[in-house]
């Protein structure tokens, strides 16, 4: 049907990049919140195929983002790169074993997250409160990762925790930040595209 409206070809994956595009988007939950409680999800789909286009070219940018660089559209012409964000490390985190950090805190006035004696910045407020479905994506990740992790235990290996702080969990930390920093730079795209 698309490709008879468009008049152009249009692939399976320019369609998946076009949902992706549309409901990785707040706007779209706010936009069809009462619906979404009684039904399932539906996709509007536009008869403008620059716009078409335009939305496919975001939801394959998000794919490329959201899976670490792990898939790609090759389809769609657009910049896959894997980018380093603003945030960095300040100071490190400890990696003594007895100095593993118990806590975490977010210093809103110096955009900082302070781990333990580690301070990671400039992180704005947006990122350190993300999230998807009520999951405070920060948070719930460091929570997990503290001396007394909260995590979920499911089985045995749940319990199988660092004993310090690595360079690892930096660098891990760091990259679900320039993640959520991408992510929220795409959202004025999209924002652009829908209204």
């Amino acid at each position: 049907l698309l490709k008879k409206e468009y008049k152009v070809d249009i692939s399976n994956l320019d369609i998946i990049a076009y949902i992706y595009g549309i409901l990785a988007h707040p706007g779209y939950t706010i936009k069809y919140y009462k619906e979404l409680e009684k039904n399932e999800i539906r996709v509007p789909i536009t008869k403008n195929i620059m716009l078409f286009n335009k939305i496919a070219d975001i939801g394959a940018r998000l794919i490329f983002i959201h899976t670490s660089g792990g898939i790609s559209i090759l389809d769609r012409k657009v910049e896959y790169k894997k980018s380093v964000g603003k945030a960095k490390c300040i100071k490190a985190v400890s990696n003594k074993t007895d100095e593993y950090p118990e806590n975490f805190y977010y210093d809103e006035e110096k955009q900082a997250i302070v781990i333990g004696d580690g301070v990671f910045s400039p992180i704005p407020k947006e990122i350190y409160m993300y999230e998807v479905s009520g999951y405070l994506v920060v948070q719930s990740w460091l929570k997990c990762r503290m001396k007394n992790g909260n995590g979920k235990q499911s089985s045995l290996l749940d319990k199988i925790s660092p004993e310090r702080w690595t360079s690892e969990l930096t660098t891990e930390f760091l990259n679900i930040i320039w993640i959520l920093e991408a992510t929220l730079a795409e959202y004025s795209v999209q924002n652009e595209a829908f209204l």
